[in-house]
């Protein structure tokens, strides 16, 4: 069994490896590192070394979550909350990471584009038919009801 000093410097070398890829809530991190079998003090030990170093930052991952799934994948504000809330943020963080994307990023323009995308799929169905799944696909990507119904009323009448 290796003493804690090895075991430290294999966590260090994993967790480091961990943020290669992409940043990682505080929460994910730590369950990547005891899913990886390390012990609850080097764990903790890592994650208060990593937030002191400025590497584990809650709000900043938010920010940059919600920032990178609206622009990439046109993601709705409903939607990165949740996603959000799965990684194990706290609502501070997630308010400061949607805050950010807000100023930044118009959740009206990103549902239009996405809606634009669609409605070459719904061709041939009868405005009822069109109407409701455009408005249901732009839910489900998690945009507001308010911004669905204005999108779905704009593409199809």
């Amino acid at each position: 069994m290796p003493d804690n000093s090895q075991e430290l410097k294999n966590a260090k070398k994993y967790a480091f490896l961990l943020l290669k890829f992409r940043p990682r809530s505080i929460n994910e991190f730590r369950g990547k590192l005891k899913r990886h079998g390390f012990q609850e003090e080097i764990i903790e030990e890592l994650v208060n070394d990593f937030k002191n170093r400025g590497l584990l930052d809650d709000a900043k991952f938010a920010e940059l979550w919600a920032f990178d799934r609206a622009n990439l994948k046109s993601i709705g504000k409903i939607k990165l909350e949740a996603e959000l809330e799965a990684k194990g943020l706290d609502k501070i963080d997630i308010e400061k990471g949607l805050s950010v994307l807000a100023r930044e990023v118009d959740e009206y323009d990103s549902a239009r584009a996405l809606a634009e995308k669609r409605t070459s799929r719904l061709a041939g169905l009868d405005k009822i038919t069109k109407k409701r799944r455009l408005f249901a696909f732009l839910q489900r990507h998690g945009f507001s009801s308010d911004v669905s119904v204005k999108v779905t009323k704009e593409m199809v009448g």
